[in-house]
C-alpha cells in the first residue's frame, strides 16, 4: 500500500523547511515501513497587508471582481517568492483570483472565464494605481 499525503501544516512565516525533520515522531508498529520524500523546502514569506502596494492591490481586486478582497496565506512556500523577496529586497505580492470551487493544483482544476477576466481588470487597476499619486 502506498500513500501521497501533502505535507501539514504549510509553512508559516519563520519556519525554515530546508531544515531536517524527523519523519516520525513514534516508533512505527511491526511490519511498516515509512519512506517521507520531501519536495521543496524554501522559507515561508509573508507579506505585510499594510504596505502601499498590498492597499492598492486590494482596492484594485474589489474595483475588478466587486467585493472586497479576502487575506489568505497562501503561495508564501512557493520558492521562487523567497527568492524575489531576498534578490529583489521587497515585499512580492500574490494575488489569488480563483473561487474555492475551482480545485488550485488538483487533477480537475478549473479556472473561471469571468474570474479570468477580471484578473486582468485587477492587473489594470494595480497598474493605474501606480501612476496615480
Amino acid at each position: 500500500m502506498q500513500t501521497h499525503l501533502p505535507p501539514r501544516p504549510r509553512a508559516g512565516p519563520g519556519q525554515d523547511l530546508r531544515r531536517p525533520r524527523t519523519p516520525s515522531p513514534q516508533p512505527l508498529p511491526p511490519g511498516v515501513k515509512l519512506t517521507v520524500t520531501t519536495g521543496h523546502r524554501a522559507p515561508a514569506v509573508f507579506t505585510d497587508p499594510e504596505t502601499p502596494w498590498a492597499k492598492r492591490a486590494r482596492a484594485a481586486l474589489e474595483a475588478a471582481f466587486g467585493k472586497p478582497a479576502a487575506l489568505t496565506r497562501e503561495g508564501g512556500s512557493i520558492p521562487v517568492v523567497n527568492l524575489f523577496q531576498e534578490t529583489l529586497g521587497t515585499q512580492p505580492l500574490l494575488l489569488g483570483t480563483y473561487a474555492p470551487g475551482e480545485k488550485a493544483h488538483s487533477p480537475n482544476e478549473r479556472y473561471f472565464v469571468d474570474d479570468f477576466y477580471a484578473a486582468i481588470r485587477t492587473g489594470i487597476h494595480l497598474l493605474k494605481s501606480h501612476t496615480e499619486p
